[in-house]
């Protein structure tokens, strides 16, 4: 990876940050939201590799597109800022 193709991810994060706010926090709320749905308990951690699942599938029917690639990147940024986040 170049460092062009990581910053754009950085960016991607920060300006979808200040649309929906803050990543581990959305997270967070959707995985409850979701766990309300579906009557059964799913962590912040699961929604993002659901997130990255989905990517993937769409990968598969594209390999080379650089968006679908950006957002797998993002989703493993998210999923290592709520990994540290736990920890702090």
């Amino acid at each position: 990876m170049n460092n062009e193709f990581l910053n754009d991810v950085e960016n991607i994060i920060e300006h979808k940050a200040h649309r929906y706010g803050e990543p581990t926090m959305f997270f967070k709320k959707l995985s409850r939201l979701w766990s309300l749905m579906l009557d059964i308990e799913i962590n912040e951690h699961d929604v993002v590799n659901m997130f990255i699942q989905m990517k993937l599938l769409r990968l598969q029917n594209n390999p080379n597109h650089l968006d679908t690639q950006k957002d797998i990147v993002g989703y493993t940024t998210i999923q290592n800022m709520l990994t540290n986040d736990k920890i702090e």
